[in-house]
């Protein structure tokens, strides 16, 4: 799926509580894009680090790291190949809508 067959071109009313994601590795294409559209209070994603998908990663982390808190993270010990990683993130300030 390509990342607008997945993401509506329009914003939706409202806000998204929680956002729940384990996509095997297209996080940092996706949660940007998604929070970017939709207001949204609570992050838990597994992230997967591989060789080539490192400097995505790391660019995602730090933007979401703008307006999110980390409040948990474990590392996944059965990640193959790569470093997974479960992070659980929390909005700064809380969305209006």
């Amino acid at each position: 799926a390509q990342d607008s067959d997945v993401i509506p071109s329009r914003r939706p009313p409202g806000r998204l509580t929680v956002l729940k994601i384990d996509c095997e590795g297209c996080e940092a294409a996706l949660v940007p894009l998604g929070v970017e559209r939709v207001c949204t209070e609570q992050i838990y994603m597994e992230v997967h680090v591989l060789p080539t998908s490192l400097p995505e990663v790391i660019s995602m982390l730090a933007g979401l790291s703008a307006d999110y808190s980390w409040y948990h993270l474990e590392l996944n010990p059965f990640g193959f190949p790569g470093v997974f990683f479960e992070v659980s993130m929390m909005r700064r300030v809380r969305c209006l809508t």
